[in-house]
């Protein structure tokens, strides 16, 4: 029992705070190291990260220039002339065109046009000898039954582009109007087809022939056909037939650089010739070939 004036807790307690300065001390010094020491690290790591960040932005803006530089290579707004290439699907066939264009103020444009295009009936279909009956003869390969004749069209022409919407509706599309006239050629190329024949001693043997009078039975019989013969064999008997052509069309254009695509089409070709095309033996020839078409042009524009 503490005994009156003597302080025996309170020299207990104060006994105790040397020791428990030391520990706070200790953890102060080492709460301070950890948050002193890794400053170095922390900067290091930072500068790292930023430098690996001005890379990747340095990185993305040179992508973006490049693909700029794509898209508005040969799509210059304020140009002077225009070449270009593009395809074409016709009613009657597929085909290729180059086209030159001069500018001129004002909202029309001179244009130059050379087509190429092959011409196939409506009533061709290809097909092929099935089974293993005269297989020792030859290959089976693909014809069109009938057809007598491949015909090529190649057209020279001039004609002007009006334009007709301008590209008012956040500058997107201009809508031209074009009509072009000028030359037509078909080269018309005798097809030959590999005909099965027996001779008088029952042997069959092949003949590559081109249609004519005398062989129609063969020619015109499935059974007798083995199939077609080189595309190339025939070019010497090619003939030429001259003719002149009309091609109305709109012409979509787009206002902005977003794309290669200049030009879409869609429009009509017809043409006269002096003499009837000739492509299926069963058909009628008519001296005119008409057709419906979509087109697509790319090409490069300059000042």
């Amino acid at each position: 029992m503490r005994k009156p004036g003597q302080p025996v807790q309170f020299l207990c307690k104060t006994t105790q705070w040397p020791g428990r300065c030391l520990l706070l001390l200790a953890v102060l010094c080492a709460s301070f190291s950890l948050h002193a020491q890794p400053k170095d690290v922390w900067r290091s790591l930072s500068d790292q990260q930023q430098k690996a960040l001005k890379q990747k932005e340095k990185k993305t803006r040179q992508l973006k220039s490049r693909i700029s530089q794509i898209r508005e290579w040969g799509l210059e707004d304020t140009y002077k002339h225009e070449l270009s290439l593009g395809v074409n699907l016709h009613t009657n066939g597929v085909g290729g065109h180059l086209r030159y264009i001069t500018h001129k103020k004002g909202s029309t444009q001179d244009v130059w046009l050379l087509r190429a295009q092959s011409i196939h009936h409506e009533k061709e279909i290809k097909q092929q000898r099935k089974g293993n009956t005269f297989r020792e003869l030859g290959a089976f390969k693909p014809y069109s039954f009938g057809k007598i004749n491949s015909v090529l069209s190649i057209q020279l022409g001039y004609g002007k582009e009006q334009l007709l919407l301008p590209p008012v509706i956040n500058e997107n599309i201009a809508v031209y109007g074009s009509l072009t006239a000028g030359a037509s050629i078909i080269l018309q190329k005798p097809v030959y087809l590999n005909l099965i024949y027996t001779d008088g001693n029952g042997v069959n043997f092949v003949q590559s022939e081109r249609y004519e009078a005398q062989n129609a039975e063969h020619f015109l019989n499935n059974a007798q056909i083995l199939g077609a013969d080189k595309w190339v064999k025939g070019l010497g008997a090619a003939k030429i037939i001259p003719g002149l052509f009309l091609e109305p069309s709109l012409i979509f254009v787009p206002a902005k650089n977003k794309s290669f695509i200049q030009r879409i089409y869609v429009g009509g070709n017809i043409a006269y010739h002096l003499q009837s095309v000739e492509i299926m033996a069963l058909r009628k020839a008519l001296p005119v070939q008409a057709s419906f078409f979509v087109g697509i042009g790319f090409g490069k524009r300059w000042k």
